[in-house]
């Protein structure tokens, strides 16, 4: 049942869906949820049928918890978790010589964290142009991964050796071990630990280094939240580097390319390495240094 008059829910609905990336029936769950722990606002409401509830502080108060419920949960990269671990128990239960429902279950998994989310309708067009820049790497390093090594079209790159998946995320590090059989004879290696942690020589499986050094929409991340482990990847051992951030927030629909370029554009100065050539899937934009 919905406490608030409904013109007036229909308004702040409309407020916040223009606001955060959410849809109109989360919005109201989450506005019946939060005033079911305002009893006194609750009463001020049915006792004030004007509307000039609206006015009190408690009631300003209240539309702020919503919105900060709503930021912390977008912001979330695993917002359901007991569909993940079901995912996560039918991938263990495939059978590699038998995969038959193996693409049905990774697309799920890959829709169930926030990052892969975003790109899923559009992992055709980021191969697509990835592979116009760079020749097939033998190997691969995936810094901040997330569950995006699911998607990599291993079956198509036949020069592949190597896949090593980095990710302080325990969860998704799980994940990508009941994978990796599927992908044999190429080694997708997992490894969960910190940025600031790595060891580049111990990753490294010779002298040589990565081909290619994935970083997707991390670079940013950093810059906002842990400026001083940039440090840390400014030497990584790779021929090439992929860097992208995000053309639109991820919870507000606002624009913040030009933060996030700002970001990549300060870490490749600390590298020391240039631009050789640009990229761009739908809300997505990268350079490849």
């Amino acid at each position: 049942m919905n406490i608030l008059p409904k013109e007036l829910l229909d308004q702040e609905v409309k407020s916040i869906c223009s606001r955060y990336k959410i849809g109109q029936d989360a919005v109201i769950k989450h506005i019946n949820e939060t005033i079911a722990r305002h009893p006194k606002l609750i009463q001020k409401i049915q006792q004030n049928k004007n509307a000039h509830f609206t006015r009190l502080t408690a009631y300003k108060q209240f539309i702020k918890d919503v919105k900060k419920t709503i930021y912390y949960q977008l912001r979330q990269y695993h917002q359901d978790s007991a569909n993940e671990n079901n995912l996560k128990d039918r991938l263990a239960n495939i059978n590699c010589k038998a995969p038959e429902n193996l693409d049905t279950v990774l697309m799920n998994l890959l829709a169930s964290h926030v990052s892969s989310k975003e790109r899923l309708p559009y992992y055709e067009q980021f191969y697509r142009q990835l592979f116009n820049l760079v020749d097939a790497p033998q190997t691969i390093v995936d810094i901040g991964c997330g569950l995006h090594p699911l998607s990599y079209p291993y079956q198509n790159n036949i020069s592949l050796k190597t896949y090593v998946a980095i990710d302080k995320d325990l969860s998704v590090i799980d994940i990508l071990k009941l994978y990796a059989p599927h992908v044999r004879p190429i080694q997708l290696k997992t490894v969960c630990m910190d940025i600031k942690d790595i060891v580049w020589p111990e990753l490294l499986d010779q002298v040589n280094p990565f081909d290619l050094a994935l970083l997707l929409k991390l670079i940013p991340v950093m810059h906002r939240q842990n400026k001083s482990s940039l440090a840390q990847l400014v030497n990584i051992p790779a021929k090439r580097i992929l860097l992208t951030g995000n053309i639109e927030a991820m919870t507000r629909r606002e624009k913040i390319r030009r933060k996030e370029e700002q970001a990549l554009r300060h870490f490749i100065e600390m590298t020391g390495r240039v631009v050789i050539a640009s990229f761009q899937i739908e809300n997505e934009f990268g350079m490849l240094i």
